[in-house]
């Protein structure tokens, strides 16, 4: 603690002593320090729950992921006298102390100075764990502040804030010299305060070695001083990494250290050292760089810079983040695994851990980090800093977006073969890039277009061949769809047999934590002794899509979770672990197509913006180009997150014969898999010849049937060779006899050309046909839509007192919509469906004057192409609120849910606008994809809105005459789509 006989440091600003007459004291319960440092070490740490604040919000575009914060100042306990402090002349024993007739110095005035954050006088430990949670901070190196004068008080500090925050805070112990000349202790006393707390700090630091005024030289202590050099022994000693500051002209003495301590993790920042660190990176594998100048000088937090100068010198995003991403983003992806994320909060002002300035920082990191390669962003946002502290995520898992693993010895091996039409196991169809949400969309099989939706990569095979586990996983969920044919339309073609078996696992591998695979189209798994064997578990004569499942099945869109029909008849062996090579299951037939469909989930930071139900986080890849692959062969260790391939690389060109016994290696204590003979016989399906027509000119026969909405083709005639179909419809292409394709609906196209494409060696032909749609049934729809809306949206159009005209435009943007705006505080209304219709879109966000779930609703009606919506619906009911069960973004973004019909008057929603500022309105808006009414053509018009039409036209005349009446006067409209009457 301080000397009583010297002035308060100078670096502290104190509150204006309190003078007392304390009450004359006879017993004094423990010594007066003593009590003044419990009392300063409890205030200091703080209590109580963190307040009530909107959770943070990352903004569209920006990097979603953790993040983790490698530069964070705590502040330290004041180090003046005890008695100094407002209120600890009050404590118990002040009045019998030696400090009883002190005369203290007055509070220093200096508006800077009284800015420093001080522990238990303007902030709390308690205080920066709330911020960190709220402002969307993961984690952080802390540098904890231990002066040797209250040496005991300040790593008791450290010592129970990390206790009770122990994955927000990384504890680094800062342990500056005497009025930071030196800059530091020495090596004697670091290792009796390190010692005081063994295993509590992971790093030493940070230790500024730049200019500290005209106290010492600038080179005084260069990164190699000799006293440096006891700190590093220590370092060393207690595996601690060492955070540096250099200054000018120190870049040759930091090598000199990095050389001499090779073992040892150095983290350095600073635009002193900047110029030389990618040259430093080069030489030395044991220095990495922390970037908390993002903004350059708008940023840096000094502190005669005030909390509003630092708002209005960043406001202006794009401007900054050229600036940053062109000094940047180029040394960064230099050294992807050598670069972190920093802010530097907390070393000068104390306005610098105001929640408002946490979120500007972190919405600006993480606007930075999005401007980074893909493979990047993850290793400077938060995993370069676990790897170098060594908490588990010390390697990046292997991907497309973090690059090969660092042993590439027989990774991708295979896949040249697997591309190789002539190899008996090749990579078949791959997933739709459309389903694709994380990492590259592209498979590498343009020759084998996938169908719309497809989230999964075939492999062919032969039937009845062994599918490896591709790394450790725990059986979850099964769904038994095969059957001995499918057909689902007596003019489509009759698939026999249909092998659809399907299994799911979750990943019980550290390489890969939250990773799900699914495996579909088997014949059968030992992992279901009842299958194929027991009546409730065979095959159905014609396939439904249904029958016997259990457990967790992962689709496109949805998860599910429950039983249905007779589970317990497959004998189900759910939660058995099954090892990489292991046995999953055996390769199944689809007419004359054997294969296996592969698909893979994988967590991600961005939320899956197709997904309605599950874990948002989890995102559909291309499994050939996302993960790196190898061959499993017992004893071979695979690098972290490399999988295995999913089958035996021996037969890849070679021929399997299925086993009629089994073994799966399993985890202690899971079920052993060894079944009897489980695979059945491989049936032959015969049919009959194909002949091929060769006489006369290639020709397209086609045919639409309006019941479905399907338009189907065949070629004929021409030479022999391979089929490639497109059309006008622009959905990909595909090979074979046919081409077949439903039109989506609401789909505008009054005609559809078919091409077909015959290639034979260098030689192709091509014929076209063109199917006029121009007739086509378009549903229920009625020859006149004036009154086509029943009921109107709210309960009382009365209480309609403005009304936002459809077709706004606005500066930068335009708004295809209108809105019902009721007086102030008006939130709880009713909210009906104006005609029949099907809910088929929905979001829900954050709103921009409120902090309150706003929920988006798009409705399909009865007359094809014509649709309308819903916004700023508050409260939905409960049927609508489970299909959008999810924490709401700042993306107002709608995903497919449903399909939900509902009726004409039925209750949509019960509350409209938001709450907290009383704003009582509801948007609504009708689109229609044939225009069949006038549609936009602003050009600021974009999306949904170019197909938006009049909202007044659908209901009666006094309806539509009230809302023209009672339009926004300052709203500025694109002419000629909606007078106003």
């Amino acid at each position: 603690m301080a000397d009583p006989s010297e002035p308060p440091a100078e670096s502290e600003a104190a509150e204006a002593p309190v003078e007392t007459v304390a009450a004359p004291v006879t017993t004094i319960p423990r010594d007066f320090d003593e009590v003044v440092w419990d009392h300063r070490v409890e205030r200091g740490i703080g209590s109580g729950d963190c307040p009530t604040v909107s959770p943070a919000v990352v903004a569209p575009g920006s990097y979603g992921g953790p993040l983790f914060d490698s530069h964070f100042h705590p502040p330290h306990l004041p180090d003046t006298p005890p008695g100094y402090e407002g209120g600890e002349r009050d404590l118990p024993g002040f009045a019998v102390s030696r400090y009883h007739d002190w005369t203290f110095e007055p509070e220093p005035t200096d508006p800077i100075r009284l800015q420093k954050p001080i522990a238990g006088r303007n902030v709390t430990m308690q205080d920066l764990a709330c911020l960190l949670a709220a402002d969307g901070t993961d984690g952080a190196f802390s540098f904890f502040p231990v002066f040797e004068n209250i040496q005991e008080p300040a790593l008791e500090v450290a010592a129970r804030t990390v206790a009770a925050h122990p994955d927000l805070f990384v504890p680094f112990i800062m342990p500056p010299g005497h009025h930071d000349v030196p800059p530091t202790v020495d090596g004697t006393v670091l290792a009796e305060m390190v010692g005081s707390r063994p295993g509590l700090f992971v790093g030493y630091g940070e230790i500024g070695l730049y200019g500290l005024g005209e106290r010492r030289a600038e080179d005084d202590y260069p990164p190699d001083a000799e006293i440096l050099q006891g700190v590093y022994r220590v370092a060393d000693e207690h595996r601690l990494m060492v955070y540096l500051h250099p200054g000018n002209g120190q870049a040759d003495g930091l090598a000199r250290a990095l050389e001499a301590h090779p073992d040892i993790e150095f983290i350095v920042h600073g635009d002193q050292i900047q110029p030389f660190i990618l040259d430093l990176m080069d030489r030395f594998p044991n220095v990495s760089f922390t970037v908390n100048d993002l903004v350059g000088d708008q940023y840096l937090l000094r502190p005669e810079v005030t909390r509003e100068e630092f708002f209005r010198r960043t406001d202006d995003f794009a401007t900054l983040l050229r600036l940053d991403l062109s000094v940047w983003k180029p040394m960064i992806e230099a050294y992807p695994d050598r670069f972190m994320w920093g802010t530097d909060r907390g070393g000068q002002a104390v306005w610098t851990f105001d929640l408002d300035v946490g979120r500007r920082l972190v919405a600006y990191g993480r606007a930075f980090i999005a401007g980074l390669d893909p493979s990047v962003r993850e290793r400077f946002a938060y995993r370069n800093a676990h790897r170098i502290m060594g908490s588990g995520l010390d390697e990046p898992v292997a991907s497309a977006l973090t690059g090969p693993p660092g042993d590439t010895t027989g990774v991708n091996a295979l896949h040249d073969l697997l591309r190789d039409e002539r190899s008996t196991i090749r990579f078949g169809t791959q997933a739709d890039p459309a389903t694709v949400t994380l990492g590259p969309t592209d498979g590498g099989r343009p020759t084998l277009p996938p169908y719309d939706g497809k989230n999964s990569l075939n492999v062919k095979m032969p039937v009845g061949t062994p599918v490896l586990a591709p790394l450790d996983l725990e059986f979850v969920g099964f769904k038994n769809r095969s059957a001995v044919y499918r057909q689902d339309s007596p003019d489509r073609p009759r698939q026999e047999p249909f092998d659809d078996l399907e299994l799911c696992f979750e990943s019980v591998d550290e390489g890969w934590p939250g990773l799900v695979v699914c495996a579909y189209h088997l014949r059968t798994t030992p992992l279901l002794p009842g299958h194929l064997v027991n009546e409730g578990c065979r095959m159905e004569e014609r396939w439904t899509g249904g029958g016997a499942e259990a457990g967790r099945i992962y689709y496109l869109e949805n998860m599910s979770e429950w039983e249905n029909l007779d589970p317990a008849s497959c004998e189900p062996r759910l939660g058995t672990v099954v090892r990489r090579g292991g046995i999953l299951g055996f390769s199944g037939q689809v007419d004359q197509n054997p294969h296996v469909g592969l698909r893979f989930k994988v967590p991600g930071a961005a939320v899956n913006p197709l997904t309605v139900r599950g874990d948002p986080n989890l995102h559909w890849v291309q499994p050939s180009a996302f993960f790196w692959w190898r061959c499993h062969e017992p004893g071979v260790e695979f690098p972290r997150g490399v999988l295995a391939y999913p089958f035996d690389c021996g037969e890849v060109a070679g021929s399997a014969t299925p086993p009629t016994t089994t073994t799966t290696a399993t985890a202690a204590g899971s079920v052993p898999t060894t079944t009897r003979a489980v695979v059945p016989p491989v049936t032959t399906v015969t049919t009959a010849p194909v002949t091929t027509t060769t006489v006369g000119a290639l020709a397209v026969d086609c045919a639409f049937d309006d019941g479905t909405r399907r338009i189907s083709c065949r070629a004929t005639g021409g030479s022999d060779g391979s089929n490639r179909w497109t059309s006008s419809l622009g959905s990909g292409w595909s090979g074979g006899d046919r081409y077949d394709r439903e039109l989506d609906w609401g789909e505008p196209s009054p005609a559809v050309t078919v091409r077909l494409e015959r290639c034979e060696g260098g030689d192709c032909e091509v014929a076209t046909a063109t199917v006029d749609l121009s007739n086509r049934s378009l549903g229920d729809c009625p020859t006149d839509f004036e009154g086509w809306f029943t009921t109107f949206p709210l309960p009382d159009l009365s209480e309609v007192y403005e009304v936002g005209p459809p077709f706004r435009i606005i500066p930068d943007d335009y708004k295809g919509h209108g809105y019902f705006r009721v007086p102030s505080g008006g939130n709880a209304r009713e909210v009906r469906m104006p005609a029949d219709g099907i809910l088929v879109e929905g979001s829900v966000y954050v709103g921009e004057t409120a902090p309150e779930p706003q929920y988006l609703l798009v409705f399909r009606t009865r007359c094809e192409g014509l649709s309308f919506l819903f916004d700023h619906v508050g409260v939905p009911v409960p049927s609508i609120a489970a299909l959008l069960d999810w924490e709401p973004t700042a993306s107002s973004a709608t995903t497919s849910i449903g399909p939900v019909a509902f009726s004409e008057g039925d209750l949509v929603g019960t509350s409209i606008g938001t709450v907290a500022d009383g704003n009582s309105f509801l948007d609504f808006g009708v689109n229609d994809s044939f225009a069949r009414w006038p549609t936009p053509k602003h050009p600021n018009a974009h999306g949904r809105f170019l197909t938006a039409v009049c909202m007044y036209d659908f209901f009666d005349e006094a309806t539509a005459a009230y809302l023209r009446a009672y339009q926004h006067a300052g709203s500025t409209m694109e002419e000629g789509l909606c007078p106003r009457g």
